[in-house]
């Protein structure tokens, strides 16, 4: 389909196994001038290696590599957060070299083999068959790429100063060499930086290279296989405003920024690198800034950026910001029984008092439920940035940092639901990824299930009052869920779109990567949470957080398909077969289909007696006969209207107030005017403002336009539905309204956000 993202980088063929990213951002042109080099390995190291048995043998070479090197430093997953003030060196014209030591997380050398198992076969076939020579293939998108070389690397860097300076590695010995140089100064995070820093700088000579679309391909006269392809490449690039990978802005404070996101198409327009769900590694980052800027970057020491864990390059997030301010957070070793990981808040300076009140205690008691409920935290430490307006998602995990929407900084904690979905997402989504990057609900349904059971922890809620809650969160999912499935094409609402995909099966695409409406749909994350609910209810909560633990421990560090899950809840789960219950009947009603579960067109996943769902149906009633009493009073000039007596909601109780006036056909404008004085909704937080901002689009209400003015500019992430409302109701001052919030914010505006609500409004 036009709108699948291809993966084309081969690493069934040839491996990616460390990258060295040298990164100096330009702020004035809004580009990174750039350097990455690339330690390679073949997968396939005999050609007389016999066809029938050669998957099997080069499958363990690579399960026993990755697992000996995983273990040999003991290291985890990490986050770099570089802080201004930190290990930084002079360097030309005045600025600061803040060097970064990203941590490779080595989630999965195990599963890296799985995943190119199944092509191994034909590896030797595909070499064979290309008579001209072998290509090297990077996945990437928007880059101008200005320079390919080959690197030598010479025999001082891997034995320190014994060697010769003159005598370069023989590549026979290059893949043990590497491993070697990875290894160099364990430890010594300074003396390690040091010397990949060297390797950023030597001797190279140039290979041939061609930039297409989504990649670039590599090749050295002379090569025909990936066994004689040069181990080491460096490619000098600079990324452009035309990719969607980086996003260059200002923070609340006017002050100038650039983040990477995560956008449909990763880190593609920022490095090159394979993106095949299978491809591990780890990697290394240099990042040059100026004194006064702050850089945070998925990683791990501090002020270092490295990551020395093996995971996918695409984990890798950076922000760099001017003038960002922090503050520490604090769970005591004796609470948990081991070092808890280390917590920072950054955002900008105006920011901070509010941060610290929404998060600096919450923080804390999330985490602690999050240990409890999961085990311990995968990372050394998890730290939250306060994002520029422009932010387009509510909350973004990466490894030990997550970027957090300003929009939760409600003042009254009833958004820190997004805070508890991004902490699980160490679990799910980065300790435990998804083998097909099309299964988004193997990390987000997950997410979204253990949102409430965080929080019911968190803020020790009752056995009632955890059902209750719960009750009514599912109340409000369902709402959202009918509402996606209503205004969603069909290919988007499937779970596993990949049909068949099993563990050793290659993914070719990220379906749907191009189209605007996958990354604005909940689908996945609540139809995944709602199954996760069914089965809970279907085992017992106690005995479906055993399944949950099992299933972490078991597959830590692993990148797997769903049926993984499925088989960890039957084998704990037997009866489950006696009573009926398949795998298969689960892909069935769940993720092989579009549209609402049959389960749940047939029962409605909340109690009917539910009081706190109950309390707002009654004030509903209430505002129904006021809203009739009201149009009555204003026909007949002598009818009096008495004053309402309103029972105080709840912010949840509240979105489903406003969700269930927003299903009525009329209420008049003195209706609307009474609620907003009782209720005060531009005070609310953004969950409620939203559904406010719908009513006034839905019943035009044109004394309160300025409130979705005010939304739409500082309410960036949660804004583009909104657009299309006020475009599609036809009203010629709604339209002007859409048109004049877009071009006060559509400079800074995420790119695939700009292009949705273009379309909307320009389409």
């Amino acid at each position: 389909m036009e709108t699948d993202i291809p993966i084309l980088s081969n690493s069934d063929q040839i491996k990616v196994h460390h990258y060295i990213l040298d990164l100096i951002p330009d702020f004035n042109q809004r580009v990174f001038q750039a350097t990455i080099l690339f330690f390679l390995e073949p997968a396939v190291f005999n050609d007389n290696t016999d066809h029938s048995s050669s998957t099997k043998t080069i499958s363990q070479k690579y399960v026993e590599r990755d697992a000996d090197y995983c273990h040999s430093d003991g290291c985890r997953i990490q986050d770099f957060l570089q802080r201004r003030h930190g290990c930084s060196e002079i360097g030309h014209e005045g600025n600061s070299n803040v060097v970064g030591d990203q941590e490779s997380v080595n989630m999965c050398g195990q599963i890296s083999a799985a995943s190119v198992s199944s092509k191994l076969i034909n590896c030797e076939e595909k070499f064979q068959d290309n008579k001209e020579h072998f290509e090297l293939v990077l996945d990437c998108h928007h880059l101008d790429v200005e320079d390919v070389e080959e690197v030598f690397l010479p025999s001082w860097i891997i034995n320190g100063n014994s060697g010769n300076a003159d005598e370069n590695v023989d590549y026979g010995k290059l893949p043990t060499s590497i491993e070697k140089l990875l290894r160099v100064t364990s430890g010594d995070f300074e003396g390690r930086n040091s010397t990949y820093l060297q390797c950023i700088k030597l001797t190279g000579q140039r290979v041939k290279f061609v930039s297409q679309e989504w990649c670039i391909r590599i090749w050295k006269d002379g090569v025909h296989n990936a066994r004689d392809f040069p181990r080491l490449i460096r490619v000098k690039y600079r990324t452009t405003t035309r990719g969607s990978s980086v996003t260059w802005s200002h923070d609340q404070d006017g002050n100038l920024c650039v983040f990477s996101q995560g956008s449909s198409e990763n880190n593609r327009s920022l490095c090159p690198s394979q993106e095949t769900a299978g491809s591990l590694s780890t990697w290394q980052a240099f990042v040059h800034v100026q004194t006064q800027y702050t850089v945070l970057m998925s990683g791990d020491h501090d002020p270092l950026v490295s990551m020395d864990t093996n995971v996918p390059f695409s984990l890798c997030n950076i922000g760099v910001s001017n003038r960002a301010m922090e503050v520490y957070t604090h769970i005591h070793r004796d609470a948990i029984g081991y070092a808890p990981p280390c917590n920072l808040i950054y955002c900008p300076p105006s920011l901070l008092p509010a941060a610290i009140r929404e998060f600096q205690g919450v923080i804390p008691r999330y985490l602690l439920a999050a240990f409890h409920l999961m085990g311990a935290h995968p990372f050394e430490r998890l730290d939250l940035v306060i994002m520029p307006t422009c932010f387009a998602s509510l909350g973004f995990a990466s490894p030990s940092v997550s970027f957090l929407s300003e929009s939760l900084l409600c003042g009254d904690g009833s958004m820190c639901c997004r805070l508890a979905h991004e902490i699980t997402h160490s679990w799910f989504g980065f300790s435990i990824g998804a083998a097909d990057w099309n299964e988004e609900w193997q990390s987000e349904g997950f997410a979204t299930y253990m949102e409430d059971h965080i929080q019911a922890l968190a803020r020790q809620w009752s056995v009632d009052e955890k059902s209750q809650q719960l009750d009514l969160h599912a109340r409000l999912r369902y709402n959202i869920l009918k509402s996606d499935l209503a205004n969603t094409d069909d290919n988007l609402q499937t779970l596993k779109p990949s049909k068949h995909i099993d563990d050793d099966e290659h993914i070719d695409c990220i379906q749907d990567g191009l189209n605007p409406e996958k990354w604005l749909t909940q689908i996945h994350h609540i139809k995944g949470y709602f199954l996760l609910r069914y089965l809970s209810k279907l085992v017992g909560e106690e005995i479906f957080f055993q399944v949950l633990q099992t299933y972490i421990k078991n597959f830590h560090g692993n990148l797997v398909p769903s049926k993984k899950f499925f088989d960890t809840l039957f084998n704990i789960c037997p009866f489950l077969h006696d009573e009926g219950f398949t795998i298969d009947a689960i892909y069935k009603d769940w993720l092989d289909f579009p549209g609402m579960p049959f389960i749940l067109q047939n029962q409605l996943p909340w109690k009917q007696d539910n009081p706190l769902i109950n309390e707002v149906y009654t004030e509903v009633e209430k505002w129904k006969c006021r809203d009739k009493a009201l149009r009555r009073k204003r026909k007949r000039k002598r009818a009096k209207v008495g004053h309402l007596k309103t029972t105080q909601l709840s912010p949840a109780q509240l979105v489903l107030f406003l969700d269930t006036l927003l299903e009525l056909n009329v209420i008049s404008t003195h209706t609307l005017k009474e609620l907003d004085a009782i209720y005060g909704f531009c005070h609310q937080n953004a969950e409620i403002q939203h559904r406010w901002c719908e009513l006034i689009v839905k019943f035009q209400f044109l004394q309160k336009y300025d409130d979705i003015k005010s939304f739409l500019i500082n309410h960036q992430s949660m804004g583009v539905y909104l657009y299309g409302e006020l475009t599609l109701s036809g009203n010629t001052h709604q339209r002007q309204l859409a048109e004049e919030c877009f071009s006060r914010v559509k400079d800074d505006m995420d790119q695939v956000c700009y292009k949705a609500v273009w379309n909307m409004i320009y389409g």
